[in-house]
């Protein structure tokens, strides 16, 4: 989870993204998608990938 906390972090900061401001960028909204759905979904994918490789082990 941290460095999946770091990572989100990070596409915020290339979107521009600042928690101050009353109206974000345009492009700051690919940057959340990027974070808030793609990275968790790549996260589970390679999780489930691991797990299957891990169950034919034993």
């Amino acid at each position: 989870m941290g460095l999946t906390g770091f990572i989100l972090a990070q596409f915020l900061s290339w979107g521009h993204y600042a928690a101050d401001r009353a109206a974000q960028p345009p492009e700051v909204s690919w940057w959340i998608t990027t974070g808030f759905v793609w990275l968790p979904l790549w996260a589970v994918c390679m999780q489930a990938l691991c797990l299957l490789a891990w169950r034919d082990r034993a």
